[in-house]
């Protein structure tokens, strides 16, 4: 019940429903938090996909997490999920019954590690999609003592249109329908205010995109709505709910003994924090948490709220992507998510398609596709003059457009070269003067 921890729901909604205004003074963003035994440094880089960080099977590409920054100085976080739309909560657009609509003119989309740096690039707002459901259950202007409102139900979702497709970063894939699991990793990034678990975020001047991981703690996805949007009179809200351990694993937030947060309901969670431990902080609104499925970095909520400053104990919600599959399936295609350095290519039917230097492929709704004679290869690149695969089995294939079918090998520093056409699929090792049969 809200009124349990109401004390510190009045700072939720200062912190939260406020995303904050972009001032000389950098007021109330909200960003990672992360372990003060740790460096600020570490989580930066992790942000950044800098060094150990760098994109691969085990962390995702952060590339396409931006600033969604308004005229009036409002900043929240979205993540590009198509190559023209923006995933981020529906409260960094219109956070309560009297604000006026959101005018997509006064909005832009920032890309970059720093969004305030010259080499981030600014994308136009076309339109923004508020999801029905947080239309009907908007709180009155906050504070408020509203039961169950939007941001609680977990329907807290909005997207945004591009005006034009963005180029040179590959689009996160959404969840639409897969069943997660409690004690699985989440990453999350987002811009705002910075700073540990033992002060809070309390450094309101940085412009840079920080990363955390946290555990799974809660997955509720069957959450009645007070108020039903007519077009969607079926809909249940959905809610992911993780905590902030500290390093003195004393602040088990939503341990089996503890206080229920919210709708979160009741279950366990280990006091011990990951390595790499964080929790969202004033201005991470809206940014995405990404779980592996299947082998892939996948969108499955959007950030809502938290309960406290980001310190220790606190418990940072999202809004569950797989509850809106209906609305996501309407305006964002899976047909519209493509690996950028595939660009060009014809579709031959049943998601099938023909890339000229490239030959035969199979698209997923995310960077993965299934080639014809290389089997399942991650993608990822700026565009076709630059282009990284990765095969479970081959590692990490450096190659483009005008090289392929050459193939530098990460592992080994070698150079490949297979024949294209032939099946089994055989390759040429370079560096070990010799063919070798590949599988896929």
């Amino acid at each position: 019940m809200k009124n349990l921890y109401l004390p510190y729901y009045l700072l939720v909604l200062s912190k939260i429903f406020n995303p904050g205004v972009l001032d000389g003074a950098h007021e109330l963003h909200r960003r990672v938090a992360w372990r003060d035994d740790l460096q600020s440094t570490q989580y930066l880089s992790l942000g950044a996909n800098d060094g150990s960080y760098s994109v691969s099977d085990g962390y995702p590409d952060f590339a396409p997490v931006g600033a969604l920054y308004d005229a009036s100085g409002t900043l929240g976080t979205g993540t590009l999920v198509a190559s023209q739309w923006v995933i981020t909560a529906a409260h960094v657009l219109k956070d309560n019954k009297t604000a006026p609509e959101p005018v997509p003119a006064n909005w832009s989309f920032i890309l970059g590690v720093d969004y305030d740096s010259t080499s981030a690039t600014t994308y136009e707002v076309e339109a923004i999609y508020i999801h029905p459901a947080w239309e009907a259950n908007l709180p009155s202007s906050p504070p408020s003592d509203e039961f169950y409102e939007g941001d609680e139900l977990g329907v807290d979702i909005a997207l945004v249109k591009l005006k034009t497709p963005v180029t040179g970063v590959s689009p996160a894939p959404l969840n639409r329908s897969h069943s997660e699991t409690v004690g699985e990793l989440v990453y999350f990034a987002g811009f705002g205010n910075s700073g540990n678990g033992a002060t809070g975020a309390t450094n309101t001047e940085s412009t840079l995109r920080y990363a955390g991981v946290n555990t799974l703690d809660r997955v509720v996805a069957n959450v009645a709505l007070t108020n039903q949007p007519a077009v969607y009179p079926n809909l249940l809200g959905g809610l992911l709910g993780i905590d902030f351990d500290s390093p003195l694993n004393s602040s088990n937030a939503l341990g089996a003994t503890e206080e229920e947060v919210g709708l979160l309901g009741p279950g366990t969670s280990s006091p011990e924090p990951l390595d790499m431990e964080g929790t969202t902080a004033s201005g991470d609104s809206g940014c995405a948490a990404f779980l592996k499925i299947d082998g892939v970095w996948t969108v499955i909520g959007v950030n809502s709220y938290g309960i406290t400053n980001s310190t220790y104990g606190d418990v940072a919600v999202f809004t569950r992507t797989a509850n809106f599959k209906d609305w996501l399936d309407t305006l964002v295609p899976i047909s519209t998510q493509f690996p950028v350095p595939f660009s060009g290519a014809t579709e031959i039917g049943s998601n099938w398609y023909s890339l000229g230097w490239l030959g035969y492929f199979y698209k997923t709704n995310s960077s993965w596709v299934y080639h014809y004679e290389l089997g399942w290869v991650y993608v990822t690149g700026t565009d076709a003059s630059s282009i990284w695969l990765y095969n479970e089995s081959l590692g990490w294939l450096w190659t483009s457009s005008t090289l392929y079918p050459y193939l530098y090998r990460s592992t080994g520093s070698s150079w490949l070269w297979y024949s294209k056409g032939n099946s089994p699929t055989a390759l040429y090792d370079y560096s070990q003067g010799g063919w070798f049969i590949f599988s896929g």
